[in-house]
């Protein structure tokens, strides 16, 4: 059985990580009508900036928690930016499927895309599932349990 984390089982005093969920990447932002397309970059540009800021911080990891995309099949030039994006991260990233993108071999953590970001540094935690990497293990039990 794989090691859980436990707050108490970090050797430094402390553990600094940025927490984000709903980027939505792929939404159509109908309501935005005319300014819809800018309405998608800007999304776009603000996921930019957390994996920005989370490197300028030195965030021991970021915990994207659900809904990174809008829907289980993005356009892959959103898929490509995503993982592009995520590929600067600088510590492990952490993501959890939401309701608009849940896991599955069909939804966007199944492409090929997707398995190119699975790595040192990076997890796609899936539900009953634990996963980890060299410095850090999660149990999505114990994930649920919080909230």
């Amino acid at each position: 059985m794989p090691t859980t984390w436990r707050p108490e089982s970090v050797p430094s005093p402390s553990m600094k990580f940025l927490h984000t969920a709903d980027w939505q990447i792929g939404m159509k932002c109908m309501a935005a009508g005319s300014c819809a397309v800018e309405a998608r970059a800007v999304r776009l540009r603000t996921a930019d900036g957390i994996v920005r800021l989370a490197n300028e911080h030195q965030v021991d990891f970021i915990l994207i928690a659900g809904d990174l995309f809008d829907n289980q099949t993005p356009r892959a030039a959103d898929l490509g930016l995503v993982v592009e994006l995520l590929r600067r991260a600088q510590m492990p990233v952490f993501v959890l499927p939401g309701n608009h993108d849940p896991a599955g071999p069909r939804g966007p953590f199944g492409t090929p895309a997707w398995a190119a970001l699975r790595g040192s540094h990076f997890t796609t935690i899936e539900q009953n599932r634990t996963a980890s990497n060299s410095a850090t293990a999660l149990d999505t039990a114990s994930i649920r349990s919080l909230g």
